[in-house]
């Protein structure tokens, strides 16, 4: 298992190897440790877990991918593809400190990124699969700090489903629509329960 720090993403990043926003794909089994986590998130890299790979291309182990080389192989078409990206981006969650949300919940968002890029990422019929996604045991608390924060980040939330679901009926793909609409009903419903402190 590969060890990938903090040190060896900003080296990457010097190198122009990977940049901010784009997706960060692991070819074999690979630890981040936690301050190379919030250092991707903080620059709204997503990381990608293709380990199906791993005996085809022994050369490269990490290895960077780019949205728009990829495009035409997908099933959704580009625009969706980019709001997806950008929903993706969201659940970053950038105007909050790591303390805001316990280890359990940072996880949960990771795993909804995850699921994300899997589904913008499918060339042929998406499926909807909510078995590798752990709903944590305790609720959200939002500090009374960040409340008004927390209002405007789940409606943006909202607001990008929203406009997700618009953009893949207007591009007629309606199996995507309705495995996606599946999973983004289960995300609002946990971002709704929030509690405040």
């Amino acid at each position: 298992m590969k060890l990938i720090t903090e040190d060896t993403i900003r080296h990457m990043l010097r190198r122009k190897e990977l940049y901010d926003g784009a997706q960060f794909e692991l070819n074999q089994p690979s630890l981040l440790t936690p301050s190379a986590q919030s250092f991707l998130r903080e620059h709204h890299i997503t990381v990608l877990h293709n380990l199906k790979n791993t005996l085809a291309e022994p050369a490269e182990s990490l290895s960077v991918q780019k949205v728009s080389a990829v495009v035409s192989k997908h099933f959704l078409k580009k625009e969706a593809l980019l709001e997806c990206q950008h929903l993706a981006n969201l659940l970053y969650f950038p105007d909050f400190e790591e303390e805001t949300f316990t280890a359990e919940w940072w996880l949960y968002f990771e795993q909804q990124q995850r699921w994300l890029a899997n589904f913008s990422t499918q060339s042929t019929k998406p499926s909807f699969s909510q078995e590798t996604i752990n709903v944590p045991t305790s609720s959200v608390v939002i500090p009374r700090t960040k409340r008004r924060r927390w209002l405007f980040v789940s409606g943006e939330l909202e607001y990008q489903i929203a406009k997700i679901l618009y953009v893949m009926a207007k591009e007629e793909t309606k199996e995507a629509s309705q495995v996606f609409s599946v999973w983004s009903e289960e995300l609002l419903k946990v971002i709704r329960s929030a509690k405040n402190e």
